[in-house]
């Protein structure tokens, strides 16, 4: 076929962004068609954007708003030459009124509803069935001259940075803009967590909206060229940006055209059918149902793009900036080499999330995963075969403060993350995989800046419905991830077991008679009444001849010194090891017991993944503080807690009545400990 095709005509459309959607199409018939000559029919607007182009013939322009015989004689000009190819993108009864061989039909037939790109090429296919894959980009052709002028120009202006990313503020109507302010603070923005500048473009009439976007701006941290290029000049700019923040506009696929990461800004026209059609390309729509987008004639005063907040962009930002996808990754796929996962807070919290180590390695056997802890609990993953590498958020020291924090974003920006799963959802957690740019952040939705996740999770974990475990595991589930069976693990350290086994050694203490106790937890109102605890003590000791340890952090020793003093020093033989043991060696020595009773706490959770059977004491039973979610994993662990409710309206830390504490009676711990130890 290629043989028979010498001359092709590709009429076109009139706006700059509309035209540019039309050229993969002509990409296709000059890598199909190389020999043949193309001529090419556009609107004035778009003219300057393909003129001069070596790999054109002919650049011809067509006014729709021309009158009847200046349309009919533009026509006649072109019945001169015979084509063997005429493709019509406008849609019109134009190719019936020319000389050709072969024509694209004038009714495409059924409206079509997809992307407008697949319309052009659905139409193309039509004509000429052609093949898949990528043709190389010629249609849109920047020169030499162009170029050059355009890296001499930024260079200066720029003061020689190598980075930059570009911002079109402007929008054929002000109902598709972006208000100017806001890219105003989103270049602001950028600058001071990157140091990238921002380069502003437009046409002259857009001068005003992208003044009023850099009013705000220091001079050093921008450029502003709006009005002060051609068009090819101003796509040279775009083919060199790191990645482009636009309106819906003609930069915005321009920049699609080349592949360069960006985000687009949707209000009037759906994403669906004018978004970003470059692999690296994101959309931001708030109000999709708005009747006023939807029909051009109601008067109704609305504000669509008012309701993308600076903070729905800036999420975004930090994809282009670490080199990845704007757009979201296949769930499940092997897309993900670089994982974070971010769980800062307590000891219970970070065991209970182990589980999804193992989960994540068998899903992305080559990827690299990494753990953000707090330093309290960073020992607890230390040796996990399914953990690469651990950071530390150290709050007390390093990363304390202001400039503490930003030390800790530059941290994790340096390790390019593709992929963070926010676990301790906080403000600063939910902060800190924004600002580094992690391109998609994975957690749940709540009120602590979840806005901040590019792909949040519904939060019902308040509602207690199930284990804290099967709720990490359903952000795996967002991603559509095989879920094997679920296991908590926490390492045994060498230098913790020979601390431990030295330590029993000294103290003449044998594992096969050894009860923990901790009688701490992080909530006063957490904790069974250390009177309580004397009295368990009492009646283990009589009915088994145990021994005891007593451990905990020093904010424990308090209890433990009422306990030995209610005691004495000869029977029974009680150890308190409270303040005395860092996570390592609690570890190691919990192995070592028979069982742990404790109130609902840390250790709980350490106990109950090396092997150790727990006899956990809930103090209070409400919804997401209940022993439904927080319960030992293990079912060779046990609890007693209150009925649901049961008297319990208190807050942490906050008053509450010291009798509510004591609805779980010493007699039930008692029994449920002697048939742990049968």
């Amino acid at each position: 076929m290629s043989e028979t095709i010498k001359k092709i005509l590709v009429i076109s459309l009139s706006n700059i962004g509309d035209v540019v959607l039309t050229l993969p199409v002509i990409d296709i018939l000059k890598r199909d068609f190389p020999s043949a000559d193309l001529d090419v029919v556009v609107g004035p607007k778009a003219y300057p954007l393909l003129e001069g182009n070596p790999y054109f013939r002919y650049v011809m322009v067509f006014d729709k708003h021309w009158t009847g015989p200046q349309t009919l004689k533009w026509i006649m000009g072109l019945r001169r030459d015979v084509y063997d190819l005429v493709v019509d993108l406008r849609c019109t009864a134009i190719p019936l009124l020319l000389a050709c061989r072969r024509r694209t039909p004038v009714v495409f037939g059924r409206k079509f509803s997809g992307h407008m790109l697949d319309k052009h090429l659905a139409r193309l296919r039509k004509v000429h069935p052609f093949s898949n894959g990528t043709p190389p980009r010629v249609a849109l052709w920047i020169s030499e001259e162009d170029q050059n002028f355009i890296a001499i120009l930024l260079w200066g202006l720029l003061n020689a940075a190598e980075q930059y990313c570009v911002m079109a503020p402007g929008a054929a109507s002000a109902e598709k803009q972006w208000p100017a302010k806001n890219f105003g603070f989103l270049a602001g923005r950028i600058y001071e967590t990157t140091g990238v500048k921002t380069v502003f473009i437009g046409e002259s009439t857009d001068k005003a909206v992208v003044d009023a976007a850099c009013q705000s701006l220091k001079k050093a941290t921008y450029v502003n060229l709006c009005g002060q290029t051609t068009l090819r000049q101003l796509a040279a700019v775009i083919q060199n940006a790191k990645f482009v923040v636009g309106n819906d506009s003609g930069p915005l696929h321009i920049a699609s055209y080349f592949n360069i990461p960006l985000i687009g800004l949707f209000g009037p026209k759906s994403p669906d059918q004018y978004g970003p059609w470059g692999k690296d390309g994101a959309a931001i729509r708030r109000n999709e149902n708005c009747r006023k987008c939807a029909d051009a004639k109601l008067e109704e005063k609305h504000s669509c793009m008012e309701a993308i907040k600076v903070e729905d962009v800036f999420s975004f930002v930090g994809a282009p900036l670490v080199g990845a996808p704007t757009q979201n990754y296949v769930a499940g796929s092997n897309a993900y080499k670089n994982i974070l996962i971010i769980r800062t807070d307590r000891i219970g919290d970070v065991v209970l999330t182990t589980p999804v180590f193992k989960i994540l390695r068998e899903n992305f056997p080559g990827a690299k995963i990494t753990a953000l802890l707090s330093a309290q609990t960073k020992d607890l993953v230390a040796g996990n075969p399914d953990i690469d590498a651990v950071m530390v958020d150290d709050r007390k020291n390093e990363h304390q403060g202001f400039f503490g924090f930003i030390k800790l974003i530059r941290q994790i920006r340096s390790r390019k993350f593709d992929l963070a799963l926010v676990y301790h959802t906080k403000r600063r957690t939910n902060a800190l995989g924004c600002l580094a740019g992690i391109p998609r952040r994975v957690g749940f939705r709540d009120r602590k800046w979840g806005f901040l996740l590019n792909d949040p999770v519904k939060d019902e974990r308040y509602l207690g419905k199930k284990h804290e475990t099967e709720y990490c595991l359903d952000i795996l589930r967002h991603l559509g991830l095989q879920i094997s069976e679920p296991e908590t693990f926490v390492p045994i350290q060498s230098d913790g077991e020979e601390w431990a086994q030295a330590i029993l050694r000294q103290k003449h203490l044998t594992p096969d008679r050894l009860i923990a106790i901790h009688p701490d937890a992080s909530d006063p109102a957490k904790c069974w009444p250390i009177e309580n605890f004397v009295k368990l003590i009492d009646g283990l000791a009589r009915e088994t001849g145990a021994d005891f340890l007593i451990v905990g952090s020093g904010r424990a020793s308090a209890s433990a010194a009422y306990i030995l003093e209610r005691f004495g020093q000869k029977w029974p033989r009680i150890l308190d090891l409270t303040g005395q043991t860092n996570l390592r060696q609690l570890t190691a020595v919990l192995k070592h017991c028979r069982m742990l009773v404790s109130n609902d706490s840390g250790p709980v959770h350490i106990a109950d993944a090396i092997g150790t059977p727990v006899v956990s004491i809930f103090t209070r039973n409400q919804p997401g503080i209940n022993p439904e979610r927080w319960r030992p994993f293990h079912a060779y662990s046990s609890v007693i807690s209150p009925a649901p409710d049961a008297h319990s309206d208190f807050k942490k830390a906050k008053n509450f009545i010291p009798a509510d504490l004591n609805h779980v009676s010493v007699y039930s711990v008692l029994q449920v400990c002697q048939t742990r130890l049968a």
